[in-house]
């Protein structure tokens, strides 16, 4: 059962990495705001969910659910799209937020 628990974890972060790294070079805009949300949530539930599974102590059990969380939300809201060119920023620094795109110098995405 731990080894067909394994593969379809492998897997399922294998399809949500190729998704990724498809979304990130050949996204539109438009498909970047819609799909990157739901990747990164849904690579933190296969994660969790894997996580859960397989760990025997409950407490640690208990922290990758909050931790999982603060770094879905940290990369939710730390990275932008260029409206005018498509690229995806992340912004390294979280006291001064990015409001010009680094590749073309256009506005980044206005919605936080």
């Amino acid at each position: 059962m731990r080894d067909l628990l394994v593969a379809v974890f492998m897997t399922a972060v294998v399809v949500v990495g190729i998704a990724g790294a498809v979304l990130s070079r050949k996204g539109s805009f438009d498909t970047k705001r819609r799909w990157h949300p739901r990747l990164v949530v849904g690579g933190g539930l296969v994660f969790v969910g894997f996580s859960l599974s397989v760990m025997p102590f409950a407490p640690v059990r208990l922290l990758v659910i909050p931790v999982v969380a603060l770094f879905a939300w940290l990369n939710l809201r730390f990275t932008k799209f260029c409206a005018a060119c498509g690229a995806t920023q992340y912004n390294r620094t979280p006291w001064s937020p990015m409001r010009f795109c680094s590749k073309c110098g256009g506005p980044l995405d206005p919605v936080d």
